[in-house]
């Protein structure tokens, strides 16, 4: 029983990340008629909900020239023309923001007039009027535009000094405002940190390798590569002078390209507070990709494939998350370091979260996993950073952003590409003759070997890059790196 005619009193709107469709208007077709949402499945096609917007009495408002507007978690806004009552001669711009939860509406503000020009005493008219409304919303804020007669200072007492119809716009906070779908808290946000997507020629020189693996962090492609194997702990930390060495955070979207299957030794992931002096070199706090059926600290009938905290040469934390993540996809990582953050009775000292970087998946809103390894264990304090493989584990990671946060690191505004690049080939990068060896450096999969080039090829048993292969008088071989 809405509009039948041109349209003006009714509009439709949706999201394209949601499968419903929203339509508002006047029922009945009236000036005195209520203002009303109404919603129906595209799925199937059917009506599903409605709920009236206009909270005034309709014997004695008067409505017209309805809008709608649909976030990407089901929020509307509904935007129409409204004269409450006799008080008020001429239009004014009301709003209304409401939400869906697919099967119940509810409100979250009453009807209010986002425009701070308008009036009320019929004794007095000024002239201050907005219409035609139309509006657009984001998960954080809501744009309502209109035409109007206002003043250009907000100063409504002192009546319009705009010209008639004159084009507006007001951008106010949602009244429940949330993460975009997909994206990391901190997207589009101003914070003290250091972001790095690896799309340069060369690596930030701030970037340094730490731990007896060497460096085995390859900028290119437009992610870093990593694939450090030998000994342990490593790490590739971000140095640069003066950022908080306890309380740090890393978010960094990751993917294992190669690892070992039931493997202790592989590992990889992202870390704070890694330590730099001689008697703790390379010592920090991780959270890592896991595949390991022995893990500690796990109940019983654990899966392999997880993701846990470290503290190196120490420890393993607590039951991990049981995600069992899949070779080349992107996932999220979120670690945090905060020694007795809290308080009292909380004293949780490190914080994670994991979730698919998928660019839909939300971000969880607690954290999934926490750690109090103090006072059992000391603060580690050090540098944020990359956690690379160690004790001769096949662990290829490629990383494609990284956000670090500590006091005293520079104000940075976040931004990133809503997901990551798609999957890189497996390459060699050398092949070298280096005494009585050839050493063969690789990265994207698992190294095989066969008598002839025409194959048949088979695994490499623990091979690792780069890989050192004597030279003998025996029968040539032929390498190939197979994801």
């Amino acid at each position: 029983n809405t509009d039948p005619g041109r349209g003006d009193g009714t509009r439709i709107a949706g999201d394209i990340r949601s499968p419903y469709v929203y339509l508002a208007g006047k029922q009945p077709e009236s000036a005195h008629g209520v203002v009303t949402l109404a919603i129906w499945d595209s799925r199937t096609r059917t009506f599903v909900a409605a709920a009236p917007v206009s909270d005034t009495d309709p014997a004695i408002h008067s409505v017209d020239r309805v809008a709608v507007a649909v976030d990407a978690l089901d929020r509307v806004c509904v935007v129409y023309k409204l004269k409450p009552n006799d008080n008020f001669t001429l239009w004014q711009v009301a709003a209304r923001v409401m939400k869906f939860d697919g099967t119940n509406i509810t409100y979250l503000t009453h009807s209010f007039f986002p425009f701070v020009n308008f009036e009320n005493d019929p004794n007095n008219v000024k002239g201050l009027q907005t219409l035609e409304p139309s509006v657009a919303m984001t998960t954080r804020q809501i744009c309502i535009a209109a035409k109007g007669t206002v003043n250009s200072t907000n100063n409504a007492a002192a009546g319009p000094d705009t010209a008639d119809l004159t084009t507006l716009y007001t951008v106010i906070n949602h009244p429940d405002p949330q993460n975009y779908p997909g994206y990391p808290a901190e997207y589009g946000r101003t914070v003290n940190g250091f972001q790095e997507d690896f799309t340069g020629a060369t690596r930030d020189p701030n970037w340094k390798p730490i731990g007896p693996g060497g460096d085995h962090y390859v900028q290119e492609d437009g992610v870093l590569k990593v694939y450090v194997a030998t000994n342990d702990p490593n790490h590739l930390i971000y140095q640069a002078p003066g950022y908080s060495n306890t309380v740090q955070e890393v978010l960094a979207r990751m993917r294992v390209v190669a690892f070992s299957t039931n493997s202790d030794a592989p590992r990889g992931g992202i870390a704070v507070g890694v330590m730099t002096n001689a008697a703790n070199l390379s010592r920090g706090i991780n959270l890592e990709f896991r595949d390991y059926l022995q893990d500690a600290n796990e109940a019983a009938g654990q899966k392999a494939r997880k993701v846990k905290f470290l503290n190196d040469l120490v420890a393993w934390g607590p039951a991990g998350l049981p995600l069992q993540w899949a070779n080349n996809t992107w996932y999220w990582l979120r670690l945090r370091q905060e020694p007795n953050a809290g308080g009292g009775t909380n004293r949780i000292d490190v914080f994670g979260k994991v979730w698919p970087a998928d660019g839909v998946a939300p971000e969880p809103y607690a954290w999934q996993m926490t750690w109090d390894y103090t006072p059992a264990a000391a603060v580690r304090q050090g540098f944020a950073g990359i956690t690379g493989g160690s004790g001769g584990g096949l662990a290829h990671l490629e990383v494609d952003y990284v956000l670090i946060k500590a006091d005293a690191l520079p104000s940075t505004t976040v931004g990133f590409a809503l997901t990551g690049p798609p999957p890189n080939l497996p390459k060699f990068w050398s092949i070298v003759h280096s005494g009585a060896n050839v050493v063969v450096d690789y990265f994207g999969g698992l190294l095989q070997s066969a008598n002839d080039v025409t194959g048949p090829y088979t695994n490499i048993l623990n091979a690792v890059s780069p890989r050192s292969v004597p030279i003998s008088s025996g029968p040539q071989k032929f390498y190939r790196v197979a994801q």
